[in-house]
């Protein structure tokens, strides 16, 4: 029997009140979820900006990103799916 393995990358980042973060200079995740905290994200071009909390998932990034933490901190994880090459 041959299983198909998937390697799981999980990445957090902590940012304080007030701080912007530009996830485009990272990782391009499958997904970004918010695990503590509140945020506000922009993004260029776009004529709505979102404010994300505790549980909720982040648009996922493109050029001209921004996130700012609205609270004391902000806990993000963004998780990518990669096929392990075994």
């Amino acid at each position: 029997m041959i299983f198909s393995i998937m390697a799981y990358m999980v990445y957090q980042i902590k940012i304080q009140k007030g701080e912007l973060w530009n996830p485009a200079k990272a990782f391009v995740p499958d997904a970004y979820k918010v695990l503590a905290g509140k945020a506000w994200v922009t993004m260029e071009g776009s004529i709505e900006d979102y404010i994300i909390g505790e549980g909720e998932l982040l648009p996922l990034p493109r050029a001209g990103t921004l996130i700012e933490a609205l609270t004391d901190e902000l806990v993000v994880e963004g998780v990518s799916l990669k096929k392990n090459s075994r």
